[in-house]
């Protein structure tokens, strides 16, 4: 993600999150580590236990992509891909500027 790479001095932290099923855990880390290599992430993948968390965070879609201030609110939600320079895009770089 390119803005990890541009906010990250200014303490920008990202993360992706991969829903999985425990009986199939060993599968789904290994998807997981492979689709992080394929999309060149440089930042931490949490492993989602039954989708736990993103059932918390009203994340149904996938990829979905979600700017969480210092207090912990969800400041900044967007579903389906993000792709650079859309109005998503300035939208979300809008809010990860107030959120730091």
């Amino acid at each position: 993600m390119a803005l990890h790479g541009r906010f990250k001095a200014r303490g920008l932290r990202a993360l992706g999150v991969v829903n999985f099923d425990p009986a199939d855990a060993e599968s789904e880390r290994q998807s997981a580590i492979e689709a992080a290599r394929e999309e060149k992430m440089d930042y931490p993948t949490y492993l989602d236990e039954n989708g736990a968390w993103s059932k918390k965070h009203g994340v149904a879609d996938i990829p979905a992509f979600l700017v969480i201030n210092r207090d912990g609110r969800v400041v900044f939600r967007h579903r389906g891909k993000l792709v650079i320079d859309s109005p998503a895009y300035v939208e979300m770089t809008t809010a990860i500027e107030t959120a730091l």
